[in-house]
């Protein structure tokens, strides 16, 4: 706290206490705590978030035939019975579980949309040409009628992880150090 002292002409002293400095300190002092609780809270959150997803991506894999990283590409659906399934082509961008070749291959969701008639299965993940996402994927046997052989299944709503929404540059990943290092961590947890 700084003070200020005067003499005034009677002879008499007195003392002028600054309290907008002690004030503004008061404040610095709060804001110094709170940015040192919200950082400890949100470095907390970001380890349980971390473990629960780490979990997440195990259990999904074990489950897996395949794991792959791919762009969501071109969608075609069509009606199978009195249901409307839909085949979308992923272009892998890395592999991390199984023996697909880097070549784009197909998987087959239930719903879709066929002339003016939509099917939404609540259970299946939504997928948007141009986004980047993990999959987790299962053989299709062929023995559905909801299925063709040879198409890849991904497993329920779960069996797709975000990464990226439509409108990245694909070219720019090999670049991008925060995706690279998100695939070395993913590595350790596929298996």
């Amino acid at each position: 706290m700084s003070d200020v002292q005067s003499q005034r002409k009677d002879g008499l002293s007195v003392v002028y206490h600054n309290n907008n400095v002690s004030i503004i300190l008061s404040f610095l002092f709060l804001l110094f705590l709170t940015c040192l609780f919200l950082s400890a809270t949100a470095q907390a959150a970001g380890i349980h978030l971390e473990k629960h997803m780490t979990e997440k991506i195990k259990q999904l894999s074990k489950s897996s035939s395949d794991v792959v990283v791919a762009q969501v590409g071109k969608s075609q659906s069509r009606w199978v019975g009195p249901l409307i399934v839909t085949s979308t082509e992923l272009m892998p961008i890395e592999i991390l579980k199984g023996r697909l070749l880097n070549k784009p291959l197909k998987v087959t969701t239930l719903g879709g949309t066929v002339g003016n008639i939509q099917l939404t299965a609540s259970h299946q993940p939504m997928l948007h040409e141009g986004e980047l996402a993990m999959f987790f994927l299962q053989s299709s046997t062929g023995k559905s009628k909801l299925r063709v052989r040879g198409e890849k299944v991904i497993l329920g709503e779960q069996g797709k992880i975000n990464i990226k929404a439509p409108g990245y540059d694909r070219n720019l990943l090999q670049h991008d150090h925060s995706f690279q290092g998100m695939l070395k961590t993913l590595n350790r947890y596929i298996r």
